[in-house]
């Protein structure tokens, strides 16, 4: 019979196992192209979302739900670059995804700051830099892996990212910025009837189209219910539901169109 030592010795080897297991798996591994390219298009929208939250906690708009929401997404911006960096297999990648990370490191400092309404500028000079950089990454991924649907994975990443993009900057218009970012809010809003254009005219390959269609016209319905800022009269709290909404229905199409729904 084993004594109270050899019982606690096992007992304490086995959680050990078990602390390096779920270390080991804190960062799931990518299985496919159109996994990493989907990846990659979820760090581009995180860094308008990320610009939305911080508005709306700035402004105590529904603030601990936004406050929350920025944690979240900060940690999954980490996790997609652990996971990305494992996966990249190119040297054009692994660079693009280097300068996503410098410019990453300078960001996230302000973005776990109180938000203030005199930092906001910088906040979202500082993230249109980084979405620019993370598209890089994107078109990377596309040219050395040439994954499956790569066309409606990565317009249907760009629609996540303008759903965010239009919170964001309605956030920003509502905390007194309307004159400096009522164009881009518009620009926006016409970029994504656009590109839902461009995804109706694609057809998937080896993915049920009616289940594509369906998926599609679901993105359509859901934008429709993101109204246009009209005057001077802002309600960023019910736009940001309205574009939360948009954003899910968007990201069941993307896996999709990926192959892993």
């Amino acid at each position: 019979m084993m004594n109270n030592k050899n019982i606690l010795t096992m007992i304490g080897t086995l959680l050990t196992l078990l602390s390096l297991s779920f270390a080991g798996s804190a960062h799931a591994e990518i299985a496919s192209p159109e996994e990493a390219l989907l990846k990659a298009s979820e760090i581009r929208m995180y860094t308008q979302r990320m610009l939305k939250d911080y508005a709306l906690v700035g402004q105590g708009i529904r603030a601990r739900k936004a406050e929350t929401e920025l944690r979240e997404t900060i940690s999954a911006f980490d996790s997609h670059m652990s996971e990305l960096r494992s996966f990249a297999n190119d040297d054009a990648t692994r660079a693009n995804l280097s300068a996503v990370n410098a410019l990453w490191e300078k960001l996230k400092p302000e973005l776990t700051k109180a938000p203030s309404k005199n930092s906001a500028e910088n906040v979202r000079e500082q993230s249109e830099a980084l979405m620019q950089s993370a598209a890089q990454v994107i078109d990377s991924i596309i040219t050395a892996n040439q994954p499956a649907n790569s066309k409606l994975i990565r317009l249907s990443g760009r629609q996540a990212m303008l759903s965010q993009r239009i919170a964001g900057t309605y956030a920003l218009m509502a905390w007194g910025y309307q004159d400096k970012y009522r164009s881009s809010y518009e620009n926006s809003y016409t970029d994504f009837q656009e590109t839902m254009d461009l995804m109706e005219g694609i057809d998937p390959v080896n993915i049920d189209a009616g289940k594509s269609d369906a998926a599609l016209k679901k993105i359509k319905r859901q934008f429709k219910r993101v109204k246009p800022a009209k005057g001077d009269t802002f309600v960023p709290g019910l736009v940001n539901r309205s574009s939360e909404k948009l954003l899910n229905s968007i990201n069941k199409a993307s896996t999709i169109f990926a192959g892993l729904n």
